[in-house]
């Protein structure tokens, strides 16, 4: 029995050093992936950081008409900054001028306002009508002769 348990931790031992093994070589391996990519990040930061020159040259006298220094952190920095205010300008047009009309879901004030009317219109029409129903019917019951003997009968 003493053997058996022996020959267990001898194997239990053998199987934590070559896990504490692969553990080193994966370890290694991760400082050294993280190491490359450290690199390339810097390689990316110092090309983003490079000056280049655009220069514009007469042809035939090689006179210099204009110079620019730029980095390409420059340039994307300008680009973005371009595209956020041609987007406010354009979302300010939109929303401060009659072109919002094209889009869908907006519609035009006036319409609006028209539409209320419309509506206070029409209710008031119904109500005449009715009323006006009313009146004949009454009108045609006290010519027929059909007057009911209780006023409060009579259909508003």
């Amino acid at each position: 029995m003493l053997c058996f348990e022996y020959l267990t931790l001898k194997t239990q031992n053998y199987f934590i050093a070559s896990h504490y093994k692969i553990n080193l070589q994966e370890q290694w391996s991760i400082k050294q992936h993280s190491h490359i990519m450290e690199k390339k990040k810097k390689k990316l930061i110092h090309k983003l950081k490079n000056r280049y020159r655009i220069v514009l040259i007469n042809d035939t006298t090689f006179e210099e008409k204009f110079s620019l220094s730029l980095t390409p952190m420059n340039v994307f920095v300008g680009f973005s900054s371009f595209l956020v205010f041609f987007t406010i300008i354009i979302s300010l047009l939109i929303v401060f001028t009659p072109l919002r009309e094209y889009i869908p879901g907006y519609s035009d004030p006036d319409l609006k306002n028209d539409l209320a009317k419309t509506l206070y219109k029409t209710d008031s029409l119904e109500q005449a009508l009715s009323d006006k129903e009313v009146y004949y019917k009454n009108l045609m019951n006290i010519v027929t002769d059909n007057i009911p003997k209780d006023t409060t009968m009579l259909k508003r």
